[in-house]
């Protein structure tokens, strides 16, 4: 058995993250990556048995590394504040720091393609931070509100900082993200 090149691994996705910039996941073929990633398309079906399997072992890449970004830094054991304001600016930094990444993520969460048992990995990298929630309501922190709102309300918002920052309409300095993040913890706090 042939042993897989992590490199052109590297490079499959790179090619798939770039391609679903410029034609969205439903554009993509093996074809079109393998010419964008310069390779044949039979070397990246050595990799990936086809385009689902390909963006699905992508999709479950890109969820653990910013899983990992977004809980980097934080001690789950400090005060919820602390904590709450420390994954938004982690995961604001994250959405701007790996824009290509985010965007696929959020075009493959959203896409016909994801199946069950990557939509529930996807969810169960998250209970961490919907325990904090819970905290957050139980200590009365938060507003006693479903889970799915206040993550709609925190990550639509920083979803959106993000896309105005990287359409340069607004550049976020210090004090605009203090700004930003006072905004939605008002829009959250009990």
């Amino acid at each position: 058995m042939r042993v897989k090149d992590e490199r052109k691994i590297e490079v499959i996705y790179q090619a798939t993250l770039q391609l679903t910039q410029e034609v969205g996941i439903a554009g993509i073929t093996v074809a079109k990556i393998a010419k964008k990633a310069n390779l044949a398309t039979g070397t990246v079906y050595i990799y990936f048995k086809n385009k689902e399997e390909l963006i699905n072992q992508l999709y479950l890449h890109l969820k653990q590394q910013s899983t990992q970004d977004l809980f980097q830094g934080v001690d789950l054991k400090d005060p919820f504040k602390v904590c709450f304001k420390k994954l938004w600016i982690n995961s604001l930094q994250s959405k701007i720091t790996h824009f290509k990444e985010s965007v696929f993520m959020e075009q493959y969460y959203h896409s016909p393609y994801i199946t069950v048992e990557t939509r529930q990995m996807a969810s169960s990298q998250m209970l961490p931070f919907l325990e904090l929630l819970e905290r957050g309501k139980k200590e009365l922190v938060i507003k006693p509100i479903d889970n799915a709102l206040l993550m709609a309300i925190t990550y639509g918002f920083i979803r959106q900082l993000s896309y105005t920052h990287i359409e340069q309409k607004l550049v976020l300095s210090q004090d605009i993200i203090e700004t930003a993040f006072q905004m939605n913890w008002d829009a959250l706090k009990a």
